[in-house]
């Protein structure tokens, strides 16, 4: 009977036991998967939260073409090309963003058009740093509309770009802060350009209307690189004045960051040729990935003045347009009136008409429109016509050209 009462309590102590250790070792099993469960949890909180950012960045992030068109004073066709991108542009919500290219009266353009580009003619036009080339202006409407869309279509890495440009009127400064953000997994090189240009540039284009986003200089021009989902910023000093540009106003500055991509393809400046040999004129292309743009300060742009009448290399007689002649002289016989053609946002003060030859100068002052003067005063010989608009803000403008005047002072 002991016995059994022994073997009945150690049974009894056993099965204590065993319950004691079962439920303090559970517990000990849960807490060493809970912190894995936490674990995953976080993970995908993070994976959220990267989500998250990825489609904060995307929703940010906006593909803009950029257009190069070059052109020069002389070029006949290219007012046409330069009408048709003006129109087209819309700077509120712009698909694209262009500058032009003024090949005679600017280096840094001419270095573009020639050493970058290769180019064989004007006007030619450049999409996304020569994705597309666009040589002469026949049917330009149509073809530039077609190829800016195949432009704006193609695959490109994603890359966001904002430029800040402030103004320092003491100095005289601009100061370009571009920040630039890689969305891609993998490193991006390339060329920041930033293009400083002109809304109303004072050149006047060949059928005497001012250029629009006139390219004067570079305000950095470099090479960067951004590591994968990487980020950086990049800014630069512009001083005017030591740049040769002493009379930029701040409200007609526009401002247009370019990221170039750093992969070299092949280009042509007349792609379509098919009657000149061949002559295709290859350059090392450097495709555009984006570009963002911005007006440096709001205000009114300044004053324009262009003369109509007469052109450059036509013989006139009594005002009278006759025709073109062979060495690019300009005859006037007879009276002729000198039609301008102005814009001043601010308004216009009034308009200088200067005459100057062998036998002194004439100026007459006008200020009513349509500032129209006719000349009709007895002159012989090589004169210089010079006009100055001044806007109602004090800012001036002039245009001037050389004519061969045979004017009797007898005809009214």
């Amino acid at each position: 009977m002991l016995k059994k009462s022994i073997v009945i309590t150690v049974v009894l102590i056993l099965l204590i036991s065993s319950a004691y250790i079962w439920f303090t070792l559970e517990p000990e099993k849960s807490k060493k998967t809970k912190p894995d469960d936490t674990d995953d949890d976080k993970q995908q909180d993070q994976n959220k939260t990267d989500n998250q950012q990825n489609v904060d960045n995307d929703s940010e992030y906006k593909r803009i073409v950029f257009v190069e068109e070059g052109t020069s004073t002389t070029c006949k066709a290219c007012p046409q090309v330069g009408g048709v991108l003006h129109e087209l542009f819309n700077p509120e919500n712009p698909e694209f963003y262009y500058v032009s290219l003024v090949e005679d009266e600017n280096t840094q353009a001419r270095n573009r058009l020639s050493q970058d580009y290769n180019f064989i003619g004007l006007p030619t036009v450049y999409i996304d740093g020569g994705y597309k080339v666009i040589f002469g202006a026949g049917n330009f409407e149509s073809v530039f509309e077609d190829k800016l869309a195949s432009a704006f279509s193609r695959n490109v890495p994603k890359i966001i770009i904002n430029i800040e440009s402030v103004w320092n009127e003491t100095r005289r400064e601009l100061n370009n802060t571009v920040f630039v953000e890689n969305l891609e997994n993998s490193t991006y090189a390339g060329n920041l350009k930033v293009y400083i240009s002109e809304i109303v540039s004072p050149w006047k284009d060949y059928d005497k209307e001012p250029y629009n986003y006139a390219l004067i200089d570079y305000g950095y021009n470099d090479i960067i690189e951004i590591d994968a989902f990487g980020n950086g910023t990049f800014s630069k000093i512009w001083n005017a004045s030591s740049a040769g540009f002493k009379n930029v106003y701040p409200e007609n500055l526009w401002v247009i960051a370019v990221l170039f991509n750093s992969e070299k393809k092949q280009g042509f400046s007349d792609p379509d040729d098919v009657d000149r040999n061949d002559d295709k004129r290859e350059f090392d292309a450097y495709y555009a990935d984006n570009a963002d743009a911005t007006r440096v300060t709001e205000g009114k742009t300044p004053p324009s003045i262009g003369i109509k009448q007469p052109k450059i290399g036509t013989k006139y007689l009594l005002g009278n347009e006759k025709r073109s002649t062979l060495l690019g002289y300009t005859f006037l016989i007879g009276k002729t009136p000198i039609k301008v053609s102005i814009s001043a946002e601010s308004g216009v003060e009034k308009v200088e008409f200067i005459i100057s030859g062998r036998r002194g100068t004439t100026t007459e002052t006008i200020k009513d429109d349509p500032y129209e003067f006719v000349w009709n005063k007895r002159a012989f010989g090589k004169h210089t016509i010079t006009v100055k608009v001044y806007d109602k803000d004090g800012r001036i403008d002039t245009d001037s050209m050389e004519v061969y005047a045979f004017i009797f002072g007898i005809l009214r």
